[in-house]
Parts: C-alpha cells; structure tokens; sequence
C-alpha cells in the first residue's frame, strides 16, 4: 500500500514539473521521522482513549523533488488528520526546510483511527473553555512538525538523480 501511494505522489510531483533547459537534472530525496504520540496523548481527536500502549510506531515520511524550479515537497503523516491552521503550519515549516513555497508543498494524513490529529485552531477553541488538550496535543504536534522539517531538511543533501519511474502492483 506505501509502495503505491509513494508511487502515485512521485507521479503527481513529476507533473507539476515544466522542465527547461536552464534547470538542473531532476532529483529527489526521501524522508522519514517518528511521529509516534506519547503515552497519554489524545487520539481521533479526542473520540477515543488516549494512547495507552505503543504496537506500531507512527511515522511521517515524504519525498523532495530538486531540479526543476523551487523544491516540491510531498509528505505522508500516519495521522487521523491535520487540519485548518495545523495544516498551513505545518506546509510552512516543510517549505521553510525545503527552501521553497509553501505552495509546492503537499502534507496527506492516512487516516488510521487510532491515531492523533491536529488542529491548533480547534485546540485553541477548545482551550478558550477549558476544555484544552482533549482534541490533540499541541506541543507534541510542534515537535513532530520540527522533527519532519529536519528530516526534510537532511533528505535534501543526500538527493539522487531521477533516472527511471516505475509503477508496481502486487497481489492484494
């Protein structure tokens, strides 16, 4: 399932490209940082018990494409959502990471459910009636974004020319 959505976001980022005879070889660096919830943090967005025990880690992991114009950055989070005011935080801290707009950057949750969410908007809503820290957990949620950015920020060094796209599927 990774294989394929990695697959389907490299296609979309290679067609965003115009390539010219001016710009450098296309490129591309991979990504992945631990964006596991500590113990305790709310999950679903506050609709189910908060993290009790750790099975599987959770994960952000993405690619940078390099070479054609400003960087484009496609991120997958293993998160219920990232929304509204998280949603644009988050893309900027990409950008800023990635040295470009905040426009060339794509941010996707997966949507499992037992999973945090996001939304400093909502958050701060809820906080205005003391009802914080029961949508989400902002200052672990800051950190995940800060660890993303670094790992963006780390991919981009270690780049490697785009010589072949290839598609794959296996049996289901």
């Amino acid at each position: 399932m990774r294989s394929t959505f990695v697959s389907t976001l490299l296609l979309v980022g290679l067609s965003v490209f115009q390539v010219t005879a001016e710009d450098r070889p296309l490129r591309v660096a991979t990504f992945k940082a631990d964006v596991t919830p500590p113990l305790g943090s709310p999950l679903c967005n506050g609709n189910v018990k908060p993290v009790l025990e750790v099975v599987t880690p959770l994960t952000a992991r993405g690619i940078v494409l390099l070479g054609a114009g400003e960087p484009i950055v496609l991120c997958a989070v293993d998160w219920v959502g990232i929304a509204n005011e998280s949603h644009d935080v988050f893309r900027k801290s990409l950008a800023e990471a990635a040295g470009t707009k905040m426009e060339r950057v794509t941010l996707h949750t997966l949507h499992q459910h037992d999973a945090p969410g996001s939304d400093f908007a909502t958050e701060r809503l809820l906080a205005n009636h003391g009802l914080g820290g029961i949508y989400s957990n902002r200052g672990f949620d800051e950190d995940s974004m800060a660890k993303i950015a670094e790992a963006v920020r780390v991919s981009t060094s270690d780049a490697q020319p785009v010589t072949h796209a290839g598609l794959g599927m296996g049996a289901c």
